[in-house]
């Protein structure tokens, strides 16, 4: 898996970021070798080019690289392995990213793999889509779309 020469550490994380969008630049076949990547490889996706926010940290910067925990590494595969096809049952804990989690699941399928179609619940209407408000569920995906390369998200 590629996502092992990703940097975990969130400051180096940033930088190759920057490096390999510098060197990817606008050639196509580096573009394209880079969404085979990300299409095969959910953990490379997510740590190369996700952002998550956290708005706890809106007095120094909350937009941060998605960077995952190896908890998060296992329950991530789990779900892309399963997005589909069974449920998935997750002990879930506060600021532990399941929410994230599920969501970045079911857009790696959305976006990579055509035709699919996901629905999501919460346990009232507003927080799964309301605009302008970052705990909604469709507000998480927006974010994670609009925050990645335009290369790697559908038209």
């Amino acid at each position: 898996m590629y996502y092992r020469t990703v940097p975990k550490d969130p400051q180096a994380n940033v930088e190759w970021r920057q490096e390999r969008l510098a060197k990817i630049g606008s050639d196509r076949g580096r573009r394209r070798a880079i969404w085979q990547l990300c299409k095969h490889d959910i953990l490379f996706w997510v740590n190369a080019f996700c952002f998550t926010y956290d708005p706890r940290k809106i007095a120094t910067n909350p937009h941060l690289p998605f960077v995952t925990w190896e908890f998060q590494d296992e329950a991530l595969l789990t779900l892309s392995k399963h997005v589909g096809t069974s449920d998935v049952g997750i002990e879930k804990a506060r600021d532990m990213g399941a929410s994230w989690l599920c969501l970045v699941a079911f857009l790696h399928q959305w976006q990579f793999f055509p035709g699919q179609a996901f629905m999501v619940v919460s346990r009232n209407e507003d927080l799964v889509d309301a605009s302008g408000n970052p705990d909604s569920l469709f507000w998480k995906l927006d974010y994670l779309l609009r925050n990645q390369p335009r290369f790697l998200v559908p038209p």
